[in-house]
């Protein structure tokens, strides 16, 4: 409902006109105060009611948190022994809170840890291919990477074609690792047999840089050549890691489904305490 304006016109008159009414009809705003009224404002400010008054104090601002000490590769292993299913949560809240680290080890901790399978499984495996992207290497000192050996063993008439492969494995085994660990190809070639109209067999098996270092068990595989043959190595070369693991330690590898990425898998499903723990152990003198 619109107010007419003549009643609109009384009432900015009233408001006006009560305004200047009550407050400034007796103000003089253009004579300076009298020294009377000047005494009586330095009075009014000296007295004690102001000098008690205090500005008001800001509270001091909170000092920092301090800055999480660098976690450890095992990180969360007595919560995956005693309490496996608080991991998942775990890890979603500590990638809430930007820690992405130990997100990425609660979700390894998943992997190797425990014995969960299907979707799990798939979205932990997910989640470390996710936050290893945006983390930087665990070992970022070339000289602090163990060295391991990926030997391959075969006729010298093969030797030439299955180099490249080996070659290839290992630096995609050395980034896969994170920086935990430098492999080297190695190929042992020796007389050329006739086994029919197949290739000479191949031989594949990890050791450490000493030449008396322990190794894992030998596999040999038959490579018919294509790109099949990448996936043979790739696969019995997994299998011996994880064979390793089992063996020497309590860490799970998840074996990979026939139509799985193999090189993927390397990433995420060996983990980084695994990859250390392949390393120690085939390095040390000894066993």
């Amino acid at each position: 409902m619109r107010v007419p304006i003549s009643i609109a016109v009384i009432l900015c008159l009233v408001v006006t006109g009560g305004t200047w009414w009550w407050w400034t009809h007796e103000r003089d705003f253009l004579r300076p105060p009298s020294e009377e009224t000047l005494m009586r404002i330095r009075a009014e400010i000296s007295s004690p009611r102001f000098a008690a008054a205090e500005m008001p104090q800001h509270e001091a601002p909170e000092p920092p948190h301090p800055v999480s000490p660098q976690p450890r590769l095992d990180e969360f292993a007595q919560i995956a022994r005693d309490n496996p299913g608080k991991l998942p949560a775990l890890a979603d809240e500590c990638e809430n809170l930007g820690d992405y680290q130990r997100a990425l080890l609660a979700h390894e901790r998943i992997v190797d840890s425990t014995t969960v399978t299907g979707d799990s499984l798939a979205s932990s495996l997910q989640a470390i291919r996710r936050l290893r992207a945006r983390l930087p290497l665990w070992n970022t000192r070339p000289d602090g990477a163990r060295v391991l050996m990926l030997h391959a063993g075969t006729a010298e008439n093969n030797a030439a074609r299955i180099e490249p492969v080996i070659a290839r494995l290992a630096e995609e085994i050395s980034s896969a690792s994170h920086g935990i660990l430098r492999v080297q190809p190695r190929i042992h070639s020796g007389p050329t047999r006739v086994h029919g109209d197949l290739p000479p067999p191949v031989a594949v098996w990890i050791g450490g840089a000493d030449p008396d270092s322990p190794t894992t068990l030998v596999r040999s595989i038959t490579l018919l050549g294509g790109d099949e043959a990448w996936g043979d190595v790739y696969r019995t070369c997994f299998e011996l890691i994880a064979d390793e693991l089992a063996k020497k330690s309590q860490l799970r590898v998840p074996l990979p489904a026939g139509k799985d990425d193999i090189a993927i898998s390397f990433s995420d499903r060996v983990t980084r305490l695994a990859w250390e723990t392949i390393g120690t152990g085939l390095n040390a003198p000894g066993s």
